[in-house]
């Protein structure tokens, strides 16, 4: 081995240590980290952000995120939404997402964060939710998943609700057509809330985000088609 200057030698072990901890953690198995698959549902009840009482007929959806981070920096973008109407009792359920959720020290990777939850109905809004925040990483304690309750309030047609307070927005990713459904239907309720109480002042805003986010899925979705046919 070519003699090294004791600083050459410094920055060759450093270089080599990290080399070493990049390849162990891309082989390690899933939960070597202690990171695992998150497989609880995430349940909750719609409720009246008032009176307290479950809301029949509102529309839940869930945003599913895909994460994905490094040292130099990280991103984050909806995948994928499901939604699901109401009942008397106003509960809801949504599935976490099958892919396993973190791997690697170096850099990981998150397809599995527990869904976002919003919810809407005609004259209502979104207020509020007790959702608690699993950053960096989803957590592992199931009762974090239960009870994740989504608070709607009537609309004051003296002071109807503005282009923010509906708390989703769009989905900026979708993986596919079907995956971005949900989130359709959630903006076209609120493009109609928009029409009947703020005379579709801001339906051209939502009406662009709609098709953005249409556009986006059909074109995920031709991607993954041709990616999955050259495997």
């Amino acid at each position: 081995m070519p003699f090294l200057a004791p600083k050459n030698r410094a920055w060759l072990l450093t270089a080599s240590a990290l080399l070493g901890l990049s390849t162990l953690a891309y082989c390690a198995p899933d939960d070597y980290w202690g990171l695992r698959k998150i497989d609880y549902e995430l349940t909750g009840r719609v409720l009246n952000h008032d009176t307290k009482e479950p809301i029949d007929g509102a529309y839940v959806i869930a945003a599913y995120f895909h994460s994905a981070g490094d040292f130099s920096g990280s991103s984050r973008s909806c995948v994928k939404t499901l939604g699901m109407t109401t009942g008397k009792d106003g509960a809801f359920n949504f599935p976490p997402d099958p892919r396993a959720y973190g791997k690697g020290w170096l850099r990981w990777e998150s397809r599995s964060r527990w869904p976002e939850v919003y919810a809407i109905k005609a004259d209502y809004f979104y207020r509020d939710s007790t959702q608690r925040s699993t950053e960096p990483m989803p957590q592992t304690n199931k009762d974090l998943y239960a009870n994740q309750n989504v608070y709607l309030k009537k609309q004051d047609p003296a002071k109807p609700a503005g282009p923010h307070e509906y708390g989703f927005r769009e989905c900026t990713n979708p993986d596919s057509s079907e995956a971005a459904e949900a989130a359709a239907m959630y903006l076209k309720m609120v493009i109609a809330e928009d029409k009947k109480y703020l005379n579709g002042k801001n339906v051209e805003s939502y009406e662009w985000r709609l098709g953005y986010m249409q556009r986006t899925a059909s074109a995920n979705e031709e991607k993954n088609r041709v990616s999955g046919a050259q495997k």
